[in-house]
């Protein structure tokens, strides 16, 4: 029985594995070249909150700038920075028409910067930027555009989720998460979107129309993860977030495994918050209840759990069951370097070979460490037992 059900879940990975792929093929593309003579951003406000950003900050700020300069407005939100980010941001933004600052006196939280920079806003559009993050103008021109798209305002298409991408380095620690990012989860979200599927728009840079986020309160501090749940949330109500080719935004990736660790660590801990906050209820969007909310769970906890369960049966003494994991992988791995080839092929991103043959693995055993990091928090907190802060640090 045991042996069953195993294969049984395993060949329904693969099988979600298979369909988002060929989704994916469908949908992707590689971007070309446009114009930009014509851009007028004067809808967008981009909503940058930030705490002790002040490392690179001066350089981030010139692309943001930059789409000032072609009609978008800017709300840099300090909040309650102890460093030089609010005199560098002030500095920046100085005569700069459509722009300003707002200083939080302490530690409010990202929530708080994003709602204050929502109510701020007056634009039909709101980019979500983190200061670490920059976006170039052709990247959100790209954006605005497909919302405005008749066809995106007819079927409730209300949210782009921007390709996050990892500069290029000669950093192995570096482009391995590059190759995660191009390869695995831009060119996933690719063949999601074609389904109404994505279920989480990152909170690094997303384009929100900004009506249906304000009615439904804007931005909660409910879980660790406020862009999960805004997604999610507006998703149930039939506003979809969409894909857009060329709307790439460029972050700093974490620079050593414990910093990397806790990115993770707080992805995988946001995402259990989130499933049983936002489980379908009865008048939520059909594509909600059938797709996006089911992606979102097997995503969060079936695949890590799947990934651990694998990892046990290897060192135990079962040898059906190991047997069955081991053809299983023959399958599962070509798949997956294919899926990596060709998402890092549409991203035109030239990876080391040795970042690309390793990362399928590296990234399996992060997703899993988080998993059990996490869910030894949460029994933890079960038993009614201290919970170290280290261990929940967002």
């Amino acid at each position: 029985m045991a042996t069953f059900m195993f294969l049984f879940f395993v060949c329904a990975a693969l099988a979600r594995l298979f369909v988002v792929f060929v989704l994916s093929l469908f949908s992707a593309r590689r971007v070309e070249d446009v114009s930009l003579s014509d851009v007028d951003l004067a809808e967008v406000t981009i909503i940058v909150p930030a705490l002790d950003e002040a490392p690179g900050l001066a350089v981030r700020m010139d692309a943001l700038l930059n789409c000032a300069g072609y009609g978008a407005s800017v709300v840099f939100v300090d909040d309650g920075s102890r460093d030089e980010t609010l005199t560098i941001a002030r500095n920046k933004l100085e005569g700069c028409t459509g722009a300003c600052v707002i200083s939080f006196p302490d530690n409010r939280g990202k929530t708080a910067a994003l709602n204050a920079g929502l109510e701020a806003a007056t634009t039909p559009y709101v980019l979500t930027l983190d200061a670490d993050t920059h976006v170039d103008v052709d990247s959100l021109w790209r954006a605005v555009l497909a919302l405005d798209h008749p066809t995106a305002i007819a079927t409730h298409q209300d949210i782009v989720a921007f390709d996050v991408s990892v500069p290029f380095s000669r950093s192995l620690f570096s482009e391995i998460q590059g190759v995660e990012y191009d390869g695995a989860l831009n060119f996933e979200r690719c063949g999601q979107g074609m389904v109404r599927g994505i279920s989480v728009a990152p909170g690094a840079a997303s384009l929100w129309r900004r009506a249906p986020l304000v009615d439904t309160g804007g931005f909660f501090a409910d879980t660790v993860t406020e862009d999960v749940d805004a997604t999610l949330r507006l998703a149930a109500l039939g506003h979809a977030t969409i894909h857009v080719a060329g709307a790439v935004a460029w972050t700093d990736a974490p620079d050593n495994m414990r910093h990397l660790l806790v990115q993770r660590r707080r992805w995988c801990l946001g995402h259990w918050q989130n499933i049983p906050l936002h489980m379908p209820r009865a008048g939520d969007a059909r594509a909600y209840c059938w797709i996006t909310y089911p992606n979102f769970v097997f995503l969060s906890v079936f695949m890590p759990a799947m990934a651990a369960a694998s990892a046990l049966l290897l060192v135990t003494e079962l040898d059906m069951e190991r047997t069955v994991f081991v053809w299983l992988l023959a399958v599962w791995l070509p798949l997956v370097y294919v899926q990596r080839a060709c998402g890092l092929w549409f991203a035109r991103r030239r990876s080391s070979p040795i970042a690309f043959l390793i990362e399928p693995f590296t990234t399996a055993l992060l997703h899993m460490v988080a998993f059990l990091l996490v869910a030894v928090v949460a029994l933890r907190r079960l038993a009614g037992r201290r919970v170290d802060v280290w261990d929940i640090r967002t």
